[in-house]
């Protein structure tokens, strides 16, 4: 009779006479487990959630990538094809091909630091090099040459440390996405960055915050 019931799905069983301590035992450890199930289904849920926040954060990333390579670089490239075009026919002069060779090599010129700032955009060298400061101190100079949004840095200790380099790189993605929002939905003119490393007993937080102030 046991073996049916576990063949048709039961989970436990009672033997009779029934013991009040072996039963509240028995309905203890079901409990928990449903109560480890329903967290688990929770946790599932979360991770699905960070997981199709990840999934749009890159498409974004993707999008400006590609907005970046057509309305900058895709324009100057086309540019500068365009007047080496103008130069190829016999009858143009010299003077002129001269003239046009200039404007195509300024373009390719801007075309090579376009191309500069979307990679180091990506991956900054000063990240791998030198740390967490100097990369945040470059992002926020370009930010605001960028958005024309004024940008202030106060890190604590002044003397940043080294970090472990996959966690100097989510620092700085936070700090760039967070950036990136101001410019986008603040319509902020100012902003203030704060990196501050907390260390108690042999622990130690980072926190990144974003402060507005129109």
């Amino acid at each position: 009779d046991r073996l049916k019931g576990y063949q048709t799905g039961a989970v436990d069983y009672i033997s009779v006479p029934i013991i009040p301590e072996l039963l509240r035992a028995k309905v203890s450890v079901f409990a928990e487990l449903h109560r480890r199930a329903q967290q688990l289904e929770k946790l599932n849920g979360e991770l699905r959630s960070l997981s199709n926040s990840l999934i749009a954060a890159q498409d974004d990333e993707r999008r400006r990538i590609a907005r970046a390579l057509h309305d900058g670089l895709g324009q100057e490239l086309s540019a500068a094809k365009m007047v080496l075009d103008g130069i190829l026919p016999h009858e143009v002069t010299e003077a002129r091909r001269r003239l046009a060779a200039a404007d195509a090599s300024a373009m390719l010129e801007r075309a090579l630091l376009q191309v500069r700032s979307i990679s180091h955009l990506l991956h900054p060298p000063l990240l791998d090099e030198v740390g967490l400061s100097s990369a945040v101190c470059w992002f926020l100079e370009g930010f605001t040459k960028r958005s024309r949004i004024g940008t202030f840095l106060d890190m604590q200790p002044p003397e940043f440390p080294r970090l472990d380099p996959d966690l100097e790189t989510a620092i700085f993605r936070i700090v760039q996405e967070s950036l990136n929002n101001v410019f986008r939905h603040s319509g902020a003119r100012n902003c203030w960055v704060s990196l501050q490393m907390v260390a108690w007993s042999s622990a130690c937080a980072m926190t990144a915050r974003v402060s507005l102030r129109a």
